[in-house]
């Protein structure tokens, strides 16, 4: 069952960069040479070139999720929930904010255009509800009589 649960957790991870992968694939051949940054109800605040700013946020999410695969490790037992919640929040959050940016530049200003990009944090929940618990010392195991 822990074998399950670490490869549901290792997609997890992986899962906002491969979205993230797709939709660039899909969507950068027709986005402008700048994309929206900032932007209210009204109109667009600022613009940040869209190749570079997707380069950056690939690297961000892909990092993000490296760093929660290395914890998955023999040696990360004990932090490696905290270590998922924070690589899974970050990961879907800098997928999650391009996502949102490249959405603006394709169809235009909506309600609640990127609001929703905030909800990604929350993705790290799931990673961190997967992954196993680190396993529990037995108090006998080293002679010590339970009180």
């Amino acid at each position: 069952m822990v074998r399950v649960r670490i490869a549901a957790v290792v997609l997890l991870l992986l899962a906002p960069t491969l979205l993230l992968m797709l939709l660039g694939a899909l969507w950068l051949p027709g986005l402008p040479a700048q994309i929206p940054a900032q932007w209210n109800a009204e109109d667009i605040r600022s613009l940040v070139p869209t190749v570079p700013y997707f380069l950056l946020v690939l690297a961000l999410a892909l990092g993000a999720a490296i760093f929660g695969l290395v914890s998955l490790g023999p040696g990360g037992v004990e932090t490696r929930r905290a270590v998922c919640l924070v690589s899974g929040s970050l990961a879907a959050f800098a997928s999650a904010a391009w996502i949102a940016s490249a959405s603006v530049s394709r169809h235009g200003i909506t309600e609640g255009a990127g609001g929703w990009a905030l909800l990604m944090v929350l993705y790290g929940l799931i990673p961190l509800a997967v992954v196993p618990l680190p396993p529990r010392p037995d108090p006998y195991a080293r002679g010590e009589a339970a009180v």
